[in-house]
């Protein structure tokens, strides 16, 4: 996963409730292994609702 994690850094996913609803969008950061979590930039206040991600077609640049 770690490969693919760097592939998919920038990408744009879709932040999806439990009734398949689109919470909001986020930028794909990383992927913690041992932690099983992903990290993401998002103007969410609250995630907690937050059940699936919709991985998008759409890469960002990030520059850091």
């Amino acid at each position: 996963m770690e490969g693919a994690s760097e592939r998919l850094r920038g990408t744009i996913v879709g932040l999806i409730d439990d009734e398949y609803f689109t919470m909001g969008l986020g930028i794909w950061e990383g992927f913690d292994r041992k932690r099983k979590q992903v990290s993401l930039v998002t103007p969410l206040d609250d995630t907690r609702g937050i059940r699936y991600l919709h991985v998008g077609y759409i890469t960002l640049q990030i520059n850091r």
